[in-house]
């Protein structure tokens, strides 16, 4: 014996189908959002670890300069523009004794090819300020995401007075 259901029954099956796989969906994109926040997040505070180890390296050999050369010899040599980090660090006080403004460059050059190495897009800065230097890495922080009518994406910046 077969019953029929209610013609008012009919179909509310689909509808609960449906409105479940609207539900999914929305969680769905839910989710994919956070991760792909948390992505960012991770991204940038690997960066930032980044940035600090290598600022942290920079202070180190600059006070192996100092102690070689003394301080005001670093800041007077240091106001020139930083090198652009795109090339090989030359190898020029290693095999050799060399003087201040050659090991100063030599020390720059590597530092300026690590940090570029370590954040392709980050700019490197120094300012002077009563004696002090202020070194400063800045990056974009979201750099797979530039904005599409040209502005640039804000900043992250790390720096370190010496």
């Amino acid at each position: 014996m077969r019953t029929t259901l209610p013609q008012a029954l009919q179909g509310f099956a689909l509808i609960d189908a449906l409105v479940a796989l609207v539900i999914v969906g929305i969680m769905t994109v839910g989710f994919s959002n956070a991760w792909l926040q948390f992505q960012r997040t991770t991204q940038l505070t690997q960066m930032r670890q980044t940035a600090h180890a290598l600022l942290d390296d920079l202070a180190q050999n600059l006070l192996v300069h100092d102690a070689r050369f003394g301080t005001a010899s670093r800041i007077t040599l240091t106001t020139v523009p930083l090198p652009s980090g795109d090339a090989l660090p030359g190898i020029a006080c290693r095999d050799r004794a060399c003087n201040a403004s050659e090991f100063s460059h030599a020390t720059l050059q590597a530092w300026a090819y690590a940090v570029h190495s370590a954040l392709p897009l980050a700019t490197l800065t120094v300012t002077t300020e009563s004696g002090w230097q202020r070194w400063e890495i800045a990056w974009p922080q979201n750099p797979s995401a530039m904005p599409a009518d040209g502005t640039e994406s804000p900043l992250a910046r790390i720096f370190i007075w010496l």
